[in-house]
């Protein structure tokens, strides 16, 4: 869908896909594979500027502040404790990535190699590598000269404030994260309105929903009130026949899974 959009529209840029997940450990999971996809794509964009513009590819994660920081002032004082702290492996990168998705090389929190001393237990110390502060956000660039982004940032984004700023072309969030957009206005940008509530960009096209089975009950209803929102705003309206987003869901059962999609998001034309 991203190279699409790009082929016939250069200058299109925003939210082309969102992934949801039920659970935080699978959102962050997927969200590190699925940058390595992100950094293919990109690195063809830059070697392809006249077909696919220059605007890039990238991903972002948006998820509650447990996981990752939600504002930058955030981010940055996390990196430069983070930065002065004598580390061990009891201590947690917020910024999840552990090592560059272009090349491998270690990211994050990195032990530092050092002889084990004999007759003792010991815990290897910790270095903070390719996570770098910027005037006014954090950024990750890789520390392997040889990798294509040593030289320019990795197209990723874990702070909410850049999300929103930056509205990358795949966003992987958790159900819940979506509460936000009843009271957080930056979040409209996801779905391609300006500050002023005018459509900018193109809405999501696509929504990958995982466990749909875990949607029941309880969360089920409230879900189903939020979706009816998140569908209106990825709807396309400026065309003569609104075009609403394409809808791929995943379930461990598919007892009843007709019912359940119509009840979730008002679908009676599904296959299976």
């Amino acid at each position: 869908l991203g190279f699409y959009r790009r082929l016939t529209n250069i200058n299109h840029k925003g939210v082309d896909v969102i992934m949801r997940y039920t659970l935080r450990l699978l959102t962050t999971q997927q969200f590190t594979r699925a940058a390595s996809l992100i950094c293919a794509m990109e690195k063809i964009r830059q070697d392809n500027t006249g077909i696919l513009g220059a605007n890039e590819f990238s991903i972002g994660v948006w998820v509650g502040q447990a996981t990752t920081p939600n504002r930058k002032e955030k981010a940055r004082s996390i990196l430069k404790k983070l930065q002065q702290e004598d580390l061990d492996e009891g201590d947690e990168d917020p910024f999840l990535i552990t090592k560059c998705p272009w090349c491998s090389a270690g990211m994050g929190l990195v032990p530092i190699n050092k002889p084990p001393v004999k007759g003792k237990r010991s815990f290897p110390k910790l270095q903070l590598i390719g996570i770098v502060g910027t005037k006014d956000t954090v950024k990750f660039l890789c520390q392997d000269s040889k990798c294509h982004f040593s030289k320019n940032y990795l197209p990723i984004y874990v702070i909410d404030d850049d999300v929103y700023e930056k509205t990358p072309t795949i966003l992987i969030a958790t159900v819940d994260k979506f509460a936000q957009v009843a009271w957080m206005p930056d979040a409209k940008s996801i779905f391609g309105f300006d500050k002023d509530g005018n459509r900018a960009n193109d809405p999501p096209g696509l929504i990958l929903q995982d466990e749909l089975h875990l949607i029941t009950g309880p969360l089920g209803s409230m879900f189903g009130l939020y979706e009816t929102l998140i569908e209106d705003l990825c709807t396309d309206k400026r065309k003569q026949k609104p075009v609403k987003p394409k809808i791929i869901c995943s379930t461990a059962t598919i007892r009843r899974y007709a019912k359940q999609v119509e009840s979730l998001y008002n679908r009676k034309n599904n296959t299976l």
